[in-house]
């Protein structure tokens, strides 16, 4: 799996990561998948996080302004997570989601994650 690159990762939020990613199949067996259509937003810039999303199929972006004001687009391939990041470190998300084409993609609501953390951190 490929990471959320849209923050930068302290040493603590790096091993939290790493400790969920290897414990994937787990989490994602209590995920459910979503269907969105083309153009349809997953989820905002300045939200708060509902959870997490691995894309299975289609084209997703994240959409983002950067500080000097100029619009960056993030495409995810297949297989990427996206969102975790801001849900481990309860920060909103840093951009906006949107499907590219029709896209599925799993979704892990905080509840399985924080509950697996409780269980195995």
């Amino acid at each position: 799996m490929k990471k959320d690159n849209c923050c930068f990762l302290t040493a603590q939020e790096k091993e939290e990561i790493q400790n969920i990613e290897k414990h994937l199949s787990v989490i994602t067996a209590k995920g459910s998948p979503v269907r969105y259509q083309k153009g349809h937003v997953i989820f905002y810039e300045g939200h708060s996080p509902a959870g997490f999303y691995i894309l299975k199929k289609g084209d997703v972006q994240l959409n983002r302004t950067n500080m000097e004001g100029t619009k960056v687009i993030l495409p995810q391939e297949a297989d990427k997570i996206f969102g975790l990041f801001h849900l481990l470190t309860n920060t909103a998300y840093c951009a906006t989601a949107q499907a590219k084409t029709d896209a599925e993609v799993l979704f892990i609501p905080k509840s399985v994650v924080l509950d697996f953390l409780q269980h195995h951190w």
